[in-house]
């Protein structure tokens, strides 16, 4: 299930910390705003209003006060437009929860936030959740979700969907592309490779959606790859215009190469598991050859690699992070292929220490 964290977010911060990482490890899917839900302007409000309607379930974080009462909320603060706006999408019925924090004996809660939440409570037939500190509330949140253990988020997914960029490097890139899939398409990020140079970057994200029983929810790509060129290019025009430090270099590539996003859905054969692998060698010319050649021969490929430079007490040696797989037609199984990939590394000239971890994928 998804469930909506509504809250303040400085004075419950560590409170709301833990609500989302508890949900999180519960089986389920947070949905939150990552700061300070003060509405500005009807984007901000577009995206508040796809989070709580996306939600299965709400859940409400309460503590000294309610928020600034906002125009564009019909004269609400966030955390009462919030309930009330759930509340009318999805019904009294749906899964809601109030958690309210026990104040310091030196400190006093707003009464008007006190009073709105217990009319609410009482509306809604609800009995708030009290709570001392960030420990208990874990636990509390473990045992409030504990009767919707049989609707967690399925493990497996039908579909994985791949974003590639290619343009400038600037700051707040993959950052952007990551509220992009999850503000407006709830999406999981579940592999991301970015590389850049030379003020250039090229960048790699494989997403899928969170899927809930009975959801037949459908990504539509063409609306999905027309955005993310859209607001891409719009935070890039930024970053020349307005803010040229956050370019990596200094320069402004504006008027050479503008960026390029493509959305595709994964077409390959998906495979069950990936052996990470960690490879430390001398640093010599035709050491990364040698080792390729080993895997083309034993039919591994290399899904993902990161060459690093290894620590002083190794000294002209250098590290290899490498991520592999076997298609289907050359895979003898998880504990076959680990050993045939270590006896082929165990003797390979220049090799000085390897580690390999089976890595299974969702």
């Amino acid at each position: 299930m998804k469930f909506f964290v509504s809250s303040r977010m400085r004075e419950l911060f560590i409170e709301r910390k833990t609500a989302i990482e508890t949900i999180h490890f519960c089986g389920h899917t947070p949905l939150y705003i990552e700061t300070e839900p003060e509405v500005k302007d009807l984007e901000a409000l577009y995206t508040m209003n796809k989070l709580v309607s996306d939600a299965d379930g709400f859940i409400s974080i309460y503590y000294l006060s309610e928020g600034k009462k906002d125009k564009i909320l019909g004269y609400r603060t966030p955390i009462e437009y919030e309930l009330e706006q759930f509340v009318e999408l999805k019904g009294k019925d749906a899964p809601i929860i109030f958690f309210k924090q026990t104040p310091d004996r030196f400190v006093m809660p707003s009464r008007t936030m006190e009073v709105w939440f217990e009319e609410k409570a009482s509306e809604l037939g609800i009995q708030p959740i009290l709570f001392d500190g960030p420990r208990e509330m874990d636990s509390k949140i473990q045992q409030a979700l504990g009767r919707f253990s049989d609707k967690k988020d399925a493990v497996c997914v039908k579909d994985n969907f791949i974003i590639r960029y290619v343009g400038p490097d600037f700051i707040g890139l993959i950052g952007k592309l990551s509220e992009v899939v999850f503000t407006g398409y709830r999406l999981n990020i579940d592999y991301i490779s970015h590389a850049s140079g030379g003020g250039m970057a090229t960048t790699y994200v494989s997403c899928s959606p969170r899927l809930v029983a009975g959801s037949g929810e459908e990504v539509n790509l063409g609306e999905l790859e027309e955005n993310m060129q859209r607001i891409i290019a719009e935070d890039f025009e930024k970053a020349c215009t307005e803010e040229e430090h956050r370019f990596a270099d200094g320069s402004n590539p504006q008027a050479s190469l503008r960026p390029s996003v493509k959305v595709d859905k994964d077409p390959t054969e998906v495979r069950p598991y990936q052996l990470f692998t960690k490879v430390r060698t001398i640093d010599a010319p035709g050491q990364l050859t040698a080792i390729c050649k080993e895997f083309l021969i034993k039919g591994f490929n290399i899904d993902e690699f990161q060459l690093r430079p290894s620590a002083p007490e190794y000294p002209r040696q250098t590290t290899m992070y490498i991520w592999l797989s076997r298609p289907a037609k050359w895979s003898k199984g998880r504990d076959e292929d680990q050993a045939e990939l270590e006896r082929s590394l165990r003797y390979l000239v220049g090799v000085r220490n390897f580690s390999i971890r089976v890595m299974s994928r969702p």
